[in-house]
């Protein structure tokens, strides 16, 4: 299915550039928070924590009418996750010390909308669609806590190869645009990017799941054209 996605997208997308004379374009940059989670049978339900990241990026929105559109976003998302107070062996090997352990999953998150608005200045609006997630790298990150045993460092960077090249799900959202100038609009949402896929690559067929989770809080402008 996922072969077959990506095509139908693009030919759907220049569909509506052939059909540019009788569509109002919008364009914008908008930025926020990722409010990241995961489940799945590899994530311990144990002294498990969200994670708060980054999002950014910019949108292209085709309104075919004055209440409905189609809403397309390029944006950076960090997702992730994290596992509070556990303990470990300290670097002498000696001691016990607790530390937080950080999963940061970045992606390049490409998500196709529809959109209805309504409203006469102040417009509020739904959406929902589709993402395609393109991971750029991760991290896992020990956050060691104080008091701290000689030659023990704060913290500890690592990465993992345990994960697939492409993440997949929906994204649900609302929000509201308020008017600044007749073109240019500022902009509040949330939304719920729910992965479907999943991003665990498993090296012994162990049938291990991790399917990411993110609510996105975020502001930024569009000028129509």
């Amino acid at each position: 299915m996922k072969k077959y996605l990506t095509p139908t997208i693009f030919c759907s997308i220049l569909f509506l550039f052939s059909n540019a004379q009788k569509i109002n374009f919008e364009y914008g940059l908008h930025g926020g928070i990722n409010i990241g989670s995961a489940n799945g049978n590899a994530i311990s339900k144990d002294y498990k924590s969200v994670l708060i990241g980054p999002s950014f990026g910019g949108h292209v929105k085709l309104n075919v009418t004055n209440e409905f559109g189609i809403k397309v976003l390029a944006q950076y998302d960090q997702y992730g996750w994290m596992y509070r107070s556990l303990t470990f062996v300290s670097a002498n090997g000696t001691d016990l010390v607790k530390g937080n352990v950080l999963h940061k999953l970045n992606y390049l998150n490409l998500p196709v909308l529809a959109e209805y608005s309504y409203g006469s200045k102040i417009k509020f609006n739904i959406n929902a669609g589709i993402f395609l997630g393109i991971p750029l790298s991760n991290k896992i990150v020990i956050k060691y806590q104080a008091p701290l045993p000689a030659n023990q460092p704060s913290t500890t960077e690592s990465s993992s190869d345990y994960y697939k090249k492409m993440n997949f799900g929906i994204s649900v959202g609302t929000g509201l645009q308020v008017p600044v100038t007749k073109k240019l609009k500022l902009d509040f949402g949330v939304s719920d990017n729910y992965g479907l896929s999943n991003i665990y690559k498993s090296q012994t067929g162990s049938g291990n799941v991790i399917k990411t989770n993110a609510v996105t809080i975020s502001t930024g402008f569009t000028i129509s054209m």
